[in-house]
């Protein structure tokens, strides 16, 4: 369990620049057990923020502080430079004469915050050690979001190196089976009996096979290390040749396969074999959850500018509304019940993702709902990609 700092741990930045409201802030929160450090001007203060913004625990300001643009446009940098876990809890002072206008300038200022309290001075002192411990302990909250997020992204990173290392480790013997395999299938006195069962293996083999070539490539994605060959490839070739290698899944279940591929000019810049293997794995998916009898298209289009977009749709499942966002992460299955129906890791969509990203392109889906069918739509740029293969982050993953 993440506990955090205690608030007590935690140091109040106070700013006040006139008369002594910034001396008398920092003894009355002094006097209730909190640390308190003044600061004499918007830089020193957001010097100390700078410093180590995570033993800051919030900070207090006047009205005054704003004495200038330069000052404004200070604050508001720092404030929406923040990490994604961070939302300095922000005091502010208002009150005293002719300090409406400070007051409203500083709130405008501060919208990119959404931890911001007022005080109307005078006030008691209680009212300023009250608002500053509920500070706090916001402060403490999201201190142990940012290190529950450390632990997190400490631990995919475990997961990853094991993934990978396991991946390895498990196709290694892979080969000397293999070749066991196809030594036995030479066999000419091999019963019926016998050749079934090694059909039965080889059949499996390649399902292990498939399965191991599955994480190897997660592994890649996640550590950038995807290699790309590209050269001019033609979508629609690459297409056909996916669904000649899906046609034995796609007839075993009685689906009609419609191909409407309309793109004037389907050449692009990439890998064509893994452009091939994302096409084959939106086929594959769309013999695999749509029931017999159901219906396959595939159409391409041209795009502005250059470039193709392939769709792939069928008639199948659907796709529930709640977990379309999930559906491109990793170990995803659209739901337990999917996963135990069809087996499977749950890793192609993660794959194409991480495949398509690679070539510049975009990966998307759509689905009226349960039943209803999904279409994929892979869009390709015209040219080669301009950069390597960019390391992606775990949560674009979501392992």
């Amino acid at each position: 369990m993440v506990l955090g700092p205690a608030p007590d741990r935690l140091k109040v930045l106070i700013l006040a620049p006139l008369g002594r409201d910034a001396k008398l802030a920092a003894e009355t929160l002094a006097a209730a057990g909190l640390q308190a450090q003044t600061c004499g001007s918007m830089t020193a203060l957001c010097a100390a923020l700078g410093a180590d913004s995570a033993v800051i625990g919030a900070v207090v300001l006047a009205a005054e502080t704003l004495a200038s643009v330069t000052e404004c446009a200070r604050l508001s940098g720092w404030l929406q430079g923040q990490e994604t876990w961070s939302d300095l809890p922000i005091v502010a002072l208002g009150g005293g004469v002719g300090q409406g206008a400070a007051l409203e300038r500083l709130l405008e200022v501060l919208k990119p915050s959404g931890a911001v309290s007022v005080l109307e001075r005078p006030m008691p002192r209680a009212a300023l050690v009250t608002a500053v411990q509920a500070a706090l302990r916001l402060r403490c909250r999201q201190l142990q979001v940012r290190d529950l997020l450390a632990e997190l992204a400490q631990a995919n990173r475990a997961k990853d190196r094991f993934l990978a290392a396991l991946s390895h480790e498990l196709r290694t013997p892979l080969t000397p089976v293999q070749l066991a395999l196809f030594s036995l299938q030479t066999e000419e006195q091999l019963s019926p009996a016998g050749r079934e069962a090694l059909a039965m293996i080889s059949r499996n083999l390649e399902v292990e096979r498939q399965l191991i070539d599955d994480l190897l490539d997660v592994s890649r994605i996640v550590h950038g290390k995807l290699e790309l060959r590209p050269e001019p490839v033609d979508v629609h070739g690459c297409v056909r040749a996916a669904l000649g290698v899906c046609r034995s899944a796609l007839a075993a279940k009685g689906l009609e396969v419609s191909l409407h591929l309309e793109a004037v000019n389907p050449t692009v810049g990439g890998d064509q074999a893994r452009l091939q293997q994302v096409f084959w794995n939106l086929l594959h998916n769309a013999a695999k959850f749509t029931p017999e009898g159901g219906a396959v298209a595939v159409r391409s289009r041209g795009l502005a500018g250059g470039g193709v977009a392939v769709e792939v749709s069928d008639t199948g499942d659907g796709i529930a509304p709640e977990l379309m966002a999930k559906l491109f992460n990793a170990f995803e299955q659209g739901g337990a019940e999917v996963g135990r129906r069809h087996g499977g890791l749950g890793l192609g969509l993660a794959i194409c993702r991480g495949i398509i990203q690679a070539h510049g392109g975009r990966i998307g889906a759509t689905s009226a709902g349960l039943g209803r069918g999904t279409t994929f739509t892979v869009e390709l740029p015209a040219g080669p990609p301009s950069q390597p293969p960019r390391r992606s982050s775990p949560g674009e993953l979501s392992f």
